[in-house]
């Protein structure tokens, strides 16, 4: 072949390589990269978000996992990837890549904000944790804040960035932060009593009566606020006296007009609205619909069409507490008993049927003849706001039911230790069942003697931060073991009662009790569900302690730390007998809205109210329940002692919170300075 043969060949072949990638006839090689983002100490940073960008501006992003670790599968041509995270900065700030590699490290660094303490009157500020040496704080840190004043003045309140007058006060910095503390010249002390009334049967805000019998069905067959009143609201295109004539025409009774949102409240006819509105009949409407209840905003009022019976959950406050929780599926309840109905209506859908288990027969059958089980579920966890049956404490859980109890006669110490264990995730032994899911709480209703067994099995659950709850018994005598054990939450039982709930007869009682909650007595039963996706009441302590395992299912959904719980159960709880602690009632009767909200005090002030908010002068606090407090007094000026339990800690008198204030007063050297007495009760 001639030179000038072989370098037309050349140059042919050259061509065709070059026309075959830029037609598609190669893939575009990909490749893979991996890292960690760590901080300066060498540990991982989760939840950094790291973007890889391609050179044509596409983007893919995922964030790092708890180790700071990443990787992106499947990159092509050269990639510049880059870490971010709210209050971080990274070295180095990207990187560009164009073919697989593992390994690369970002460094991260969290930015620092100035924190400035400035004072007025006074007295000082102290800090814990204590600033960098330049004053800086990094980001997202929490410092707490506390107000020391001098000989002769009182912290007043904060001021810039800091509001309120909480002392000492918890500051997230997020930002550079400036802080003005206001100290005040006192007087006299001023001191006296604070008591607390709460309202029996049920929260003023619900303002009705207990039913004493199950209404008929035919009474919830609709969802009207006042029955049988609608709502009609017509197109904006059509005038007013279209829209009068209109429903004239269809034979409405007008009760009431809402001109400005061509709204009108009527009484139907005899024709169905519905119908109306899918042939045209009444012509221009938008909406026609029921008269829907409302509740006040500190309240949710579950559907359920039985609801109504359950008297006993508004004696622990529970529709004011579900306007902040209904629970979560994160949440896991076991039920050790005699078993659940798992296709029952209203709780199938809270039930874990994969690891459920019958430590009776070694096997999956958890069938309820004895019914006893399924109640329990039901209070804690039935399907709640369905227009079915009734409700439960949870709206949402993961209820893992466990059966230790035959058809008829008693369990034994050894399977409760075993179903304690399993329910725990700490049975974990060949030929045995293994739950790999352990239970945040264990709902154990039901009793007998000391086992060293059970007491190891507790011990053992509770080391591994499960909560247990047990029923006192019903014997009218010493408490019963589990229940009897110190790691084990003890509820004993009430009934509706006259004015007071009424610890019931048959409630075991002592000093190992911490709680009491609903269990019925007399004519006053607890509604759940029982097997065949019916309902049924039942009393006794087993009813009682479900409610509380219930509570506490709440508080850890709305994110109060498990080893926090207790202390804000008995600190929050509802006193009936003697202030403070009795053998009888423990630390009380159990306040499902206090408990999530972990209420622990009631703020005592001498200061001014303007409408719903308080402006104090000077502070303390009381225990939930009540009891003595000196407070300093300003040298001068008018204002009232003022009594308040802020519910949400939101700084605003709202309908739910307790709340008590005296007559306007003027500072005197005359003034008496002891034996006052506030009596707090809940704000309608």
């Amino acid at each position: 072949m001639n030179c000038k043969k072989r370098l037309f060949f050349l140059l042919f072949m050259l061509i065709l390589v070059c026309l075959g990638g830029c037609l598609g006839g190669g893939s575009p090689t990909k490749y893979s990269v991996s890292g960690l983002v760590l901080d300066s100490d060498g540990a991982g940073i989760p939840g950094v978000m790291v973007a890889f960008v391609f050179r044509g501006g596409n983007s893919l992003f995922g964030p790092t996992t708890a180790d700071g670790a990443w990787r992106r599968d499947g990159l092509t041509g050269s990639v510049t990837i880059t870490p971010s995270k709210e209050g971080w900065v990274f070295e180095p700030e990207s990187k560009v890549v164009s073919g697989s590699r593992d390994a690369i490290i970002f460094r991260g660094t969290k930015v620092q904000h100035p924190l400035s303490i400035q004072v007025q009157g006074k007295g000082a500020v102290t800090l814990d944790p204590a600033p960098q040496p330049d004053g800086r704080y990094p980001h997202d840190a929490q410092v707490q804040l506390t107000a020391v004043p001098e000989t002769g003045w009182v912290f007043s309140h904060w001021e810039g960035d800091l509001q309120g007058s909480a002392n000492p006060a918890v500051l997230t910095i997020d930002s550079p932060q400036e802080i003005l503390a206001v100290f005040s010249q006192t007087g006299p002390i001023l001191s006296g009593t604070i008591a607390v009334k709460h309202n029996f049967p049920y929260s003023v805000l619900e303002g009705r009566s207990v039913p004493k019998a199950m209404p008929e069905p035919e009474e919830y067959g609709h969802a009207s606020g006042r029955p049988g009143e609608m709502i009609i609201i017509f197109d904006p295109s059509v005038t007013l006296p279209e829209q009068l004539k209109e429903l004239q025409r269809a034979g409405y009774l007008i009760k009431d007009s809402l001109a400005v949102l061509n709204a009108h409240l009527v009484e139907p006819g005899d024709l169905d609205t519905n119908r109306m509105l899918g042939t045209g009949e009444l012509q221009g409407a938008r909406y026609a619909g029921p008269n829907q209840p409302m509740f006040p905003s500190a309240m949710e009022i579950p559907n359920d069409l039985r609801y109504q019976e359950q008297w006993h959950y508004p004696l622990i406050r529970l529709p004011q507490a579900w306007a902040a929780a209904t629970g979560s599926r994160s949440i896991r309840i076991a039920v050790i008993d005699s078993g659940v109905d798992m296709n029952h209506s209203d709780l199938e859908a809270q039930l874990d049927r994969t690891y459920a288990y019958n430590f009776v027969d070694n096997d999956r059958d958890l069938s309820d003849p004895r019914k006893h089980g399924t109640h329990v579920a039901g209070i804690i966890g039935a399907t709640t706001n369905n227009y079915l049956g009734g409700a439960g404490v949870m709206w949402d859980v993961d209820l893992l039911p466990i059966k230790v109890f035959p058809e008829t006669g008693p369990s034994s110490s050894w399977d409760i230790a075993t179903a304690v264990l399993y329910a725990s995730g700490l049975l974990d032994e060949e030929g045995k069942p293994f739950n790999p899911w352990p239970a945040d709480i264990i709902n154990l209703s039901l009793g007998g003697e000391y086992c060293p067994l059970v007491e190891d099995a507790i011990t053992k659950a509770y080391s591994q931060g499960v909560i247990i709850v047990a029923s006192t018994g019903n014997e009218n005598g010493p408490i019963k073991y589990p229940a009897a054990h110190g790691e084990v939450i003890a509820v004993g039982a009430v009934g509706l009662g006259d004015s007071l709930p009424k610890r019931a007869e048959y409630s075991n009682f002592g000093p190992e009790i911490d709680l009491v909650a609903p269990g019925g007595a007399d004519d006053h039963g607890v509604l759940s569900t029982v097997p065949g996706s019916t309902y049924g009441l039942q009393i006794g302590t087993s009813m009682a302690a479900p409610h509380v395992s219930g509570v506490i299912g709440l508080m850890l959904s709305a994110g109060i730390p498990r080893e926090e719980v207790r202390d804000i159960l008995e600190r929050s709880s509802m006193d009936l007998g003697t202030t403070g602690f009795d053998p009888y009632h423990g630390h009380g009767l159990i306040n499902a809205y206090w408990a999530i909200h972990a209420v622990d005090r009631i703020k005592v002030m001498v200061g001014t109210r303007v409408e719903d908010t308080v402006e104090a002068v000077t502070e303390t606090w009381v225990e939930p329940k009540g009891g003595l407090f000196q407070v300093p007094l300003p040298p001068s000026g008018e204002y009232r002692l003022i009594a308040w339990v802020d519910v949400t800690n939101n700084n605003i008198i709202d309908p739910g919170d307790y709340y008590a204030e005296s007559e306007p007063f003027a500072v005197s050297p005359d003034m008496e300075f002891d034996h006052w007495h506030l009596e707090v009760e809940e704000v309608e």
